[in-house]
């Protein structure tokens, strides 16, 4: 069982963290348990917020800035495959009497002291000794608060400050703001001087080297346009590698939240929900989206023929704006979630040619509109469904197609993941897709090391038996996945990912059922699928 000690980098003790020699802040602690091991510091440093460098930052804020940093950067805790069985275990039988609604009293107390006493455990073994069962719940309760307080020990780094001039409007929540250095910044559109905003950021993947993803809040009404206008960019950006510009991007929006929540607005109505509905949204307030919705009328029909993907024409004095015309072409109801096939026109107005440029591409919207805010879904196996979706699955297949003819090319766009805030239920998420494609890293790694040593293990003669009991052991050692260090990378792109404790446990629990439901032997694909 993991000891937790704590090393506070506050103004306290910086003169522990100027002779400190280790490479993370003012200390580290190694907690180990088998093969489990965890860097780890700067247990109370949730009470600091970090904030953007400046002329006038002052020694100690910049020290604990840089404390907090590289501790995001550093922080690892890998759980191997025989930890996550027996956490999984816990999970599946003896968690039900744990009151979550009691999180943020039952956690911590003064001084971030943990409360053991008032979390109960349901026995597993009812047959044994009174004694032993002690022990059990002991560990038990050892196991999960130690979920809990990782995640309190984690530095939030917010951003908090806007750093764009007249974007304050533009953010759902003033004090979640993106983090500037992986910010998604939108281009001008064409023969315009206006610099639009997004509050949404970069987020890297398993590897922490390539972006992967796009972390947004929820549109407002009045930043749909601008929504719409990043993934019209997200898609171009491959489009304009691809030299003959031939190729089909498939562009996937993950939506984690409804319209309405607790009687408040958590997100605008920025897509057609009911089939072959149609939506249009400007860059400028105007009453003239009916003539838009009569001009592109037939257009539709065209695009999934694969008959044009650009068209050029005439611009109308009635249409003196640019603007995004989106219609609903399939919907597929799934078990806890739908997706939908939107088929997006983005057009412009070339004024030096006096014409209107429409250029057409299509989106899969998921939409998961269960699970509340701050808290657990009911279905954890939905959760995981939808992950698995997202990673694998080639969305047309869930569509009839119409195409008489298809690209030769297609390529997969950034997935856009988004919930309210853009940080809470879109920082979970983040966090099971990233530490899916860990677990199944590092069974592919075994597997291509298995096909390497059997051949040895042949030569030596070595027994069957044998072989197995050493395999197993060994690859039970070797997979796993490092979510503390995955949660750390997120809050690196985007402040304040993952909001609290119980949305870190869900994370755990989520890839513990995966990896009792799939099985670690089970050959794992990497490589995703549109």
């Amino acid at each position: 069982m993991f000891t937790l000690k704590s090393a506070t980098a506050s103004t306290n003790n910086l003169a522990q963290y100027n002779n400190c020699e280790c490479f993370r802040c003012n200390c580290t602690y190694a907690l180990s348990d088998g093969v489990n091991s965890m860097n780890i510091c700067n247990a109370n440093v949730r009470k600091i917020t970090t904030k953007p460098l400046s002329p006038q930052t002052t020694s100690e804020d910049f020290k604990i800035y840089l404390a907090n940093i590289q501790f995001l950067q550093n922080a690892s805790n890998f759980l191997s495959a025989n930890y996550m069985k027996n956490l999984h275990h816990i999970f599946k039988g003896s968690y039900g009497s744990y009151d979550k609604s009691q999180d943020a009293n039952v956690l911590t107390g003064e001084n971030n002291d943990v409360k053991l006493t008032n979390l109960s455990i349901v026995r597993l073994s009812p047959n044994t000794d009174r004694a032993n069962n002690s022990d059990t719940d002991e560990k038990q309760k050892k196991m999960i608060l130690k979920i809990h307080q990782e995640f309190w020990d984690l530095p939030t780094n917010y951003q908090e400050k806007p750093l764009v001039f007249g974007s304050q409007s533009k953010n759902r929540y003033k004090t979640i703001l993106p983090n500037e250095h992986s910010r998604v910044i939108l281009s001008t559109e064409p023969d315009s001087l206006a610099e639009p905003y997004i509050n949404a950021n970069y987020i890297k993947g398993p590897d922490f080297t390539n972006n992967s993803y796009i972390a947004t809040q929820g549109p407002m009404s009045s930043t749909i346009f601008e929504f719409w206008l990043m993934v019209y960019q997200n898609v171009e950006k491959i489009v304009e590698e691809d030299t003959d510009r031939s190729i089909l991007v498939k562009q996937k929006i993950i939506m984690l939240t409804d319209f309405v929540e607790n009687s408040r607005q958590k997100c605008a109505v920025y897509f057609p929900q009911q089939l072959n509905e149609s939506m249009v949204f400007t860059s400028q307030t105007t009453d003239k989206t009916q003539a838009v919705l009569s001009r592109n009328a037939n257009v539709v029909n065209d695009i999934l023929n694969f008959e044009t993907r650009q068209i050029s024409r005439p611009t109308v004095p009635d249409i003196n704006f640019n603007y995004f015309f989106i219609t609903n072409v399939g919907i597929c109801l799934k078990n806890g979630y739908s997706t939908r096939k939107l088929v997006v026109i983005y057009s412009y107005q070339a004024n030096s040619k006096n014409l209107e440029i429409c250029k057409a591409f299509e989106v899969y919207h998921y939409w998961f509109p269960d699970w509340p805010d701050h808290r657990s879904p009911e279905d954890i196996d939905v959760l995981l469904d939808i992950s698995l979706d997202i990673l694998d699955s080639d969305c047309s297949d869930d569509f009839e197609t119409k195409t008489n003819t298809s690209p030769t090319k297609l390529a997969c766009a950034l997935p856009i993941i988004h919930c309210s805030a853009g940080i809470g239920r879109t920082g979970c998420l983040l966090a099971i897709l990233n530490g899916l494609n860990q677990i199944r890293a590092s069974i592919n790694l075994i597997d291509r090391s298995e096909d390497q040593t059997q051949g040895d293990n042949d030569l030596t003669n070595t027994p069957l038996e044998i072989q197995q009991r050493q395999s197993s052991t060994w690859i039970s050692n070797q997979v796993g996945v490092d979510i503390l260090g995955i949660v750390c990378n997120l809050r690196l792109q985007r402040g304040g990912m993952v909001q609290n404790s119980e949305q870190y446990e869900l994370i755990h629990r989520a890839l513990c059922l995966y990896m009792q439901s799939s099985g670690i032997r089970r050959k794992a694909h990497v490589n995703k699928r549109c």
